[in-house]
This record gives C-alpha cells, structure tokens and sequence, in this order.
C-alpha cells in the first residue's frame, strides 16, 4: 500500500516538473508571446494610450540613425516623455557597420520593445516569431497621413502588416557637371540608350574604363543599374560582351564593357583605400557618374553635381529598375506593452517629426504629403523625387530577401575586386533574381503624384 502510494506521489511530482519546464522553456523561445496565427489576437485593439492607466511603463527603442537623425529622434522623444509623464522611453542607436546582425540578435532576444529595421529585414523576422503583426484598429487610428504604396506593401507578408514605414529611399543617378562639360555632354543621359552613349564618351577618353561608379557594398545600386540596363536589349546596344553574358546582366555588359573586352572594369573607381571620397572624385570631374541614394546626394548637396531618376525606364514586361526601399518601426514580439509601443511609432512617422527629419538629417519621408509641403527645399528636388518614389518599384518583401541582398553584395564585391570573372557574377544574378515575381509592382491606386 504504501509503496503504491509512494509511486502516485512521485509521478504527480514528475508530472508538475515536466508542465513548469515546458512552460518556461515556451518563455524563451522567439515568437512565442507573438499571436499564434498572425491575428493580433492578443494584441490591444485600441490605439489610443490616454485611456490605459497612468501607471509607470517603460519602452525601449533600437535603432541605427545618423548622429543628426538620432538627435532629431531625441528631441520627438523628449516631448513625447513630456506629454506623458507616466512613460519612459530609452533609445538606442546602433552605429557599426554589422547592423543587421546586430538587430537580428537583438531581436531575438527581446532586448528592446521597438526596432527600426530595413524594409527588407522585415518578413524574415516575422517569419522567424520576432516581431508582432499591426492590428487593424491601430492601423486605423493612424489618420495623419499615408504612406507610400510600396513601402506598405513591402512591409506586409503572409497576409499581414509587420511595420509602420518611416522613410523613403531612392536610388538616382549623380552626376559630375565638370565630367560633362569637360566633355562636351549637354545634359544627363534619360534613357538606358542615352546612358550607353554617354558611358561609350568616357570610355573613349579614359581607355575604355567605365563612368558609371557602383558601390560594391550596396547590393541595392547594382540591382538599380543591372534592372535598368535591361531596358535596353542586347540586340540594340551591339557590344560584343552582351551578347556573350548570361541572362539578365547581359544589357549591363554592354555598359560595363563598352569596347567588348574585359578589361578596366571600375578598377579606377574601386574604393580599394580609407580615403575613398566618390563625392569628392565628382565633384573634380575625374568620375563622371554615380548610382546612390538620394538621401546622400540632399547631404552632399553642391552645385558640381546633379541628380536624375532612374526609373522612367521599362523593360519589355513594363518594369522598371528597382530603385526603391526604405525603413520601417517594427514592434518586438517579446514586448508587455504593444498598445504603447505603436502609439510611440506613430509619434515617430508623424508628419511633425518626418518634416523635422528632412530638414535635419536630409531623410526622405515615407508620406507622400511632406513632400509637397517642403517643394523649396534642396533646389526644388523635393517634387521630382516624390513624383519618382511614387512611379518607382519596390522588392517584394520575403523572409529570403535579406539572404539574397547579401549573396548578391558577395558576387558583386568579388568581381569588382577581380576575384571573380564576368560569367560567374551574371550566373549568380540569374539565380538568385531571374525570377520577375521578385519584384513588387507598384500599386496605381492612391499612389500618385497628386495625391
């Protein structure tokens, strides 16, 4: 009897060790305090956090901003403390190179409530449980404004929204009035065909290297050039070396090689040293052009260069180059306090603080208004670059996007260095980006210029 009695006891004590380990392993594992089904079920449904009690909370935010942008993000947050007393909020700024590592650690381990993640980073993170879907009735609650098509529809996956757009960016072509002039070159090239006349110019008079300088760290500006080029079919730009590369990079031999052989391909502009100026090597005229970001020509604003959109270029299914993207605020998965975290988030996208960010820190914003609100400024870009936004196309986002940006900045830094040859870059590209269900179309409705 007693031995009986002794081994029901034991079990029922096994019993409650095995449902508490359990329940404290499911604590630790990402995506477990996330809503099952991406639902938001478990989120709170009301954005509006005066109606929540005044209780002290504390919010942690991690981001990675310029110095000037992250002071201008101090500032919002100050009188967001102010105008709630009850919440503190603590801001983090990243500033190393390895950014993305470092908010996939983050992240995972639930070191902040809010993240400010590339648009691309975003599906692979919810994907991965790390991140909490926005709730419809806050998404309503945010009336101020709206943001880009593409943005928005870059930040949704598996049926759901998993961040609120913070900005904008443009890749564009900058380049050297001096190279022009010194050249004899009256205006910017507007087409895929005028690019391949003016880039043929400078071949000419510097020994067959190409004008055209490309980051080989920023997989986006490749995309934006090779997309482009595409445009232009090998038959018409006639150069020997794109009729022998393979797939999709085949228009952007003709570019890369205008006399048809393989050789001086940008080792004139490869930032192989520390003092690697491309703005500098503009602004003299010794590199005629640039693909970048437009963020970075408004901080280099100068009268030696100039800047053109890409994307009025189609290819024969009516795409254009992909020269679009941006950041999003994202809510972590691990956060207690969802409710406060977005209504944190729509204090930081308001058009207040946008408007404060491209004055500041030269940030394009993510809603489409401020642009036209702010046309004096920088020249009077600002309405040319909304009107490109809003046209521009936008990757999909895919939980592989991350992996795929980084093996083609890999294969591209690889060639640029001369460690590998033409025909292994072009057959990495096919494979990772043949497929046209890569790219996000851009959505007509409520997305034009006028609105």
């Amino acid at each position: 009897m007693f031995g009986k009695r002794s081994a029901v006891i034991l079990f029922a004590v096994a019993l409650s060790s095995v449902v508490l380990l359990t329940q404290l392993m499911d604590r630790n594992v990402p995506g477990k305090n996330a809503p099952a089904s991406g639902n938001g079920a478990n989120l709170p449904a009301d954005p509006d956090i005066s109606r929540q009690t005044d209780a002290p909370r504390k919010l942690k935010v991690i981001v990675s901003m310029s110095p000037d942008e992250f002071f201008t993000l101090q500032k919002m947050n100050q009188v967001f403390e102010r105008q709630h007393a009850e919440i503190t909020v603590t801001l983090e700024n990243i500033t190393d190179r390895n950014v993305y590592a470092r908010m996939k650690e983050s992240a995972a381990a639930g070191l902040a409530d809010i993240f400010l993640l590339d648009n691309a980073w975003v599906s692979e993170f919810a994907a991965l449980g790390l991140l909490a879907p926005e709730p419809e009735a806050v998404a309503a609650g945010n009336t101020d404004s709206r943001p880009f098509d593409q943005l928005l529809a870059q930040v949704k996956w598996n049926g759901f929204s998993w961040g609120i757009p913070k900005e904008a960016e443009l890749y564009v072509l900058i380049w050297s009035k001096k190279a022009f002039s010194d050249n004899r070159i009256g205006q910017p090239p507007q087409t895929p065909a005028e690019l391949l006349q003016v880039n043929q110019k400078f071949a000419e008079a510097n020994g067959a290297f190409s004008g055209i300088y490309v980051n080989p760290a920023d997989p986006y500006a490749f995309l934006t050039l090779a997309w482009y080029m595409r445009a232009q079919s090998a038959e018409d730009s006639g150069a020997q070396a794109a009729a022998e590369a393979a797939g999709e990079l085949g228009p952007l031999a003709s570019l890369y090689f205008p006399d048809g052989k393989a050789a001086g391909i940008l080792k004139n502009y490869y930032p192989g040293t520390n003092d690697f100026d491309p703005w500098e090597l503009l602004a003299s005229g010794e590199m005629p052009m640039m693909v970048g970001k437009a963020s970075d020509y408004l901080r280099h604003l100068s009268d030696a260069t100039a800047l053109q959109p890409f994307n009025a270029a189609k290819d024969k299914e009516g795409d254009s180059a992909p020269v679009l993207t941006g950041k999003s605020y994202v809510v972590s998965a691990y956060t207690d306090d969802a409710q406060t975290a977005f209504s944190w988030i729509y204090e930081a996208v308001s058009a207040q603080y946008e408007e404060a960010a491209l004055q500041e820190a030269q940030i394009l914003p993510a809603l489409q208004h401020v642009f036209g609100e702010h046309s004096r400024l920088y020249g009077g870009i600002l309405p040319g670059l909304r009107q490109a936004i809003a046209s521009g196309v936008a990757l999909a986002g895919n939980p592989d996007l991350p992996a795929k940006l980084a093996a083609t900045e890999q294969a591209a830094a690889a060639f640029y260095a001369g460690g590998s040859p033409w025909p292994q870059l072009a057959e990495e590209f096919d494979r990772l980006w043949q497929a046209q269900a890569e790219r996000q179309k851009p959505q007509p409705a409520g997305n034009s210029a006028e609105n």
